[in-house]
């Protein structure tokens, strides 16, 4: 018994073992029991396909081209670029081009009485128009490092630096553009 006792094994032990077991079955059989009780497919189900589709697909995402015969079209525009979408990424792009030299069309789906003046999403730091309202200049590294925290790491931490870098700049540049109220935003 003394050996036994020195390897760790005792009655104690065994029958807390045993009673673990005896608890662990006891509950798989009661999972077992909540599982469905048939097999039987309906015939409003899908059926299962091997076929890719949408964005895992190298195929033809769009389906077939549309045939467009020459009395349907109504102007016909020569340029160098065309940006299709004139959200933020695509009024950048169409904005870079524009001034590398280049003829550009920017195509918008949403019509056109749809559109307005937003101040969505365009976030930026350490841009002069925020310096002058009151707000930083703040450390880069201290912005680079809360992103990269609050995502837990699992960020290109370089993408973020040049972000955080760049974007003051690049709102600057783009609010200088546009003919708006100075008096809009002021600090609290």
């Amino acid at each position: 018994m003394e050996t036994q006792e020195k390897k760790g094994f005792s009655r104690r032990n065994f029958l807390k073992g045993a009673g673990f077991m005896g608890m662990s079955a006891f509950g798989a059989s009661m999972l077992a029991a909540c599982s469905p009780t048939t097999s039987e497919s309906t015939d409003d189900s899908a059926e299962a396909t091997t076929e890719a589709t949408g964005y895992v697909t190298t195929g033809d995402w769009l389906g077939e081209a549309p045939q467009i015969s020459d009395d349907e079209i109504v102007e016909t525009i020569d340029c160098d670029v065309v940006v299709c979408g004139g959200g933020h990424a695509g009024i950048q792009a169409a904005l870079a081009a524009a001034e590398g030299g280049a003829s550009v069309v920017v195509i918008e789906r949403s019509p056109e009485d749809s559109r307005k003046v937003k101040g969505e999403d365009i976030g930026h730091f350490n841009s002069q128009f925020l310096i002058d309202k009151g707000f930083g200049p703040y450390d880069e590294g201290e912005i680079v490092q809360e992103f990269v925290k609050r995502a837990g790491g699992r960020v290109n931490v370089e993408a973020i630096r040049k972000y955080v870098a760049n974007s003051g700049e690049m709102f600057d540049h783009a609010a200088s553009l546009v003919n708006w109220p100075d008096d809009r935003i002021t600090k609290v």
